[in-house]
């Protein structure tokens, strides 16, 4: 009788203890979602409660299935956090490819990690960071967590495709606000929200489903210009006391205002001091160089970012003193100097990097993570990039130019449009005189000219060590086989500034020998290798982000022993709505020239003109392997 209650007891135990059913399955993934993915996004749900203006939580639950070792960044998860944000109830799992679990995330594997940065001194931004290991795929991770603010400057976003081959079987956001409150949005290729009211709190809501990844493609438009998107933001909002209204950008500058009133204070002597370094000066832009290198020459760039002092700069004495700031002290600094001698100049919200997205214009919200400064003279505006020590005076290059800035005056916010440079601007000229041997090899003096926004990488390359400029110059000229016998870079801080690079290089092979023949591809340095895949039924439209022209002029002077040119390629006229190649060889009876152009166009075309602009393309690399045959009298 006992034996039987007592195994009763074992088997009802054991029916508890049955394993968990199996969950996220890959082969219950629909075959669409994971052709051209390396992962799928399985289930993403971000409910988003808004308490007042000034606290908020933040739930955020997904899984994602990494398809191979190229996805295997999703396999880690890390949440910053700050003095405003507080992050809890972290948990994830691993799955196998049959859904069933692998492990479970401990709390003794969830590290806090500083967020100090390379250019930060002090800065009280921490991360939780949590990682997954795993030998093999296709595996499933999951992770949830939950963000409680203090401060509501920011909303989220939701952005649920956020990369190339990355597939989305489902995802939602919902946002819940006290009713009454006004939630705005701006919905970016979906639809408008669900929305339900309740006595206290309004919610609204996004879905999407079955979502196929899409694979990045040539000049084609940004993640989030094809992909569905949705801002939100705060019409009121409070932070470390200070509050705010961000329903126009008028009201959101007032609020930058008043972060920084009389935070522009400098000490009398500075004053005369600076009145006195620029009493020669003959208009005001000469005063603004003159200003503009004191400040390269006696601060440096250190961010210090404790509290509100992420989005408040420090007082320009403070800066005056020890010599250092971020972005924002450095151009408040730089503003309070000019002001002491008379010029007006406006701090500026801006979104710096090369492949950021330009502000969405209407949609007023914190969109920025950078400042410079803006100063308007009455011939000309100069724009001052304040956290460089070498930087040319107001030029922005493809860091802060062409792109919406939030110009902050007492009037409040007012959007204005950074320089865009030109054709004309954004130059490569290259000049190199090659001496032939009549066993193919030869000896080359190089000089090649970058400006403007073709300068931005040769500028840093100028800066760095002869053993990473090397490198640099063996990457982009990729001769089959030479050796760089002498190299050197300099730079010129222009509006426009220039980079100029001379090289001496021995060249093996640069002509094919065969009996009395020798064969010549007269375009050494520039030719394009680029193959644009075929596509016949591009949608999207063809973006060329700037303008540019290149030109090429290689004289070489013929090897001893009687060479001539027994053969010459035809000159090259190359058209289209994406720009203009031309080509042409020529002898003077004692060495042969060749010159190379390429002139570009900035601009956005129909998906329909894919073709052109690969035949384009296509064209200028036959041309570009065109060869010219000598033949030797003796």
């Amino acid at each position: 009788m006992l034996f039987n209650i007592l195994l009763k007891i074992f088997l009802i135990g054991n029916l508890n203890m049955v394993a968990p059913p199996a969950r996220y399955q890959v082969s219950a993934i629909p075959e669409e979602l994971t052709r051209n993915a390396d992962a799928v996004l399985r289930q993403d749900e971000l409910v988003f409660t808004v308490k007042d203006q000034r606290n908020a939580t933040q739930k955020v639950h997904y899984a994602i299935t990494i398809l191979n070792k190229n996805a295997a960044s999703y396999s880690t998860l890390a949440i910053p956090y700050d003095k405003f944000t507080k992050v809890t109830n972290i948990k994830g799992t691993l799955y196998n490819k049959d859904g069933l679990i692998i492990k479970h995330l401990k709390n003794n594997e969830i590290q806090d990690i500083g967020g100090i940065s390379g250019t930060s001194l002090i800065e009280d931004t921490r991360v939780k960071a949590a990682q997954f290991t795993n030998a093999s795929y296709p595996v499933t991770v999951e992770f949830e967590y939950e963000i409680n603010s203090s401060g509501l400057l920011f909303y989220p976003t939701w952005h649920p495709q956020s990369d190339y081959r990355l597939a989305v079987e489902q995802s939602s956001f919902q946002v819940n606000i006290p009713a009454g409150q006004v939630l705005r949005y701006k919905p970016v290729n979906c639809p408008e929200p669900e929305k339900y009211k309740a006595e206290k709190a309004d919610t609204y809501s996004w879905t999407i489903k079955q979502v196929k990844a899409k694979e990045k493609m040539p000049w084609q438009p940004s993640l989030s210009e094809l992909t569905a998107k949705v801002y939100t933001a705060p019409t009121t909002f409070e932070i470390d006391g200070f509050s705010g209204n961000m329903t126009t950008w008028k009201d959101f500058g007032l609020w930058v205002n008043k972060l920084n009133k009389d935070r522009d204070k400098l000490p009398e002597p500075t004053i005369a001091k600076l009145k006195a370094l620029t009493a020669s000066a003959p208009d005001d832009q000469s005063k603004v160089q003159i200003l503009y290198q004191y400040l390269q020459d006696n601060t440096r760039y250190v961010s210090i970012q404790l509290g509100i002092g992420g989005w408040r700069p420090f007082e320009a004495s403070f800066v005056d003193s020890k010599g250092y700031g971020d972005c924002k002290a450095l151009s408040n600094y730089m503003g309070a100097m000019l002001r002491a001698v008379g010029i007006n100049s406006f701090y500026t919200l801006i979104t710096g990097g090369q492949d950021e997205p330009d502000l969405q214009k209407d949609f007023p919200s914190m969109q920025f993570n950078h400042v410079v400064l803006c100063v308007p003279l009455k011939q000309d505006t100069i724009w001052l990039e304040c956290t460089s020590q070498t930087e040319a005076m107001g030029y922005g290059g493809s860091f802060t130019g062409n792109r919406h800035a939030l110009l902050i005056t007492p009037e409040g916010g007012k959007i204005v449009k950074t320089p865009v440079y030109s054709g004309k601007d954004n130059t490569v000229s290259r000049k190199a005189k090659i001496r032939l041997e009549s066993d193919g090899n030869a000896n080359a003096e190089l000089e090649t000219i970058y400006s403007g926004l073709e300068q931005d990488e040769p500028a840093m390359v100028s800066a760095a060590g002869a053993p990473d400029q090397q490198a640099w110059f063996y990457q982009n000229v990729r001769l089959s086989n030479y050796s760089i016998k002498h190299l050197q870079y300099s730079r010129t801080k222009e509006r426009i500034p220039k980079v100029t690079e001379k090289a001496t290089l021995i060249i093996n092979k640069c002509g094919v020998t065969s009996s009395k023949r020798m064969f010549i591809t007269p375009n050494l340095f520039n030719k394009n290798t680029f193959v644009f895949p075929e596509d016949n039924n591009r949608s999207q439209d063809i973006i060329q982000d700037y303008a540019s022209f290149s030109s090429d002029t290689l004289v070489f002077a013929l090897p001893a022993g009687g060479f001539h040119p027994e053969s010459l390629p035809e000159q090259q006229f190359i058209k289209s709505a994406f720009g203009e190649y031309t080509s042409l060889v020529k002898f003077d009876g004692k060495q042969l020239i060749y010159i190379r152009t390429l002139k570009t166009e900035k601009g956005r075309y129909p998906g329909t003109l894919y073709n052109e602009l690969r035949e384009f393309y296509h064209k200028i690399t036959a041309a570009d392997k065109a060869q010219i045959v000598l033949v030797s009298k003796s």
